[in-house]
């Protein structure tokens, strides 16, 4: 998937939820992609590991320090 592909998906399966209302900044979104390399299965990790860091911070919108956590929390060995 390229970047427009990935913010189109992330948007499905959000309006999916129920979530209408944007939930990830743009920055959040393209790092996202990148960290998923376009694969829908990486990018539902990482976006599920970027919600889980956003409530841990306290944050309502998904922004690109949540993603950086979440990115680096999948790349750990």
């Amino acid at each position: 998937m390229d970047l427009a592909d990935t913010a189109s998906y992330l948007k499905h399966h959000l309006a999916i939820a129920g979530r209408n209302e944007p939930l990830l900044a743009d920055d959040a979104i393209a790092r996202l992609h990148q960290a998923a390399n376009g694969l829908p299965h990486q990018l539902n990790n990482a976006a599920t590991a970027a919600l889980i860091a956003a409530a841990t911070n306290g944050h309502h919108l998904v922004d690109d320090t949540d993603t950086r956590k979440a990115a680096a929390e999948l790349t750990r060995d």
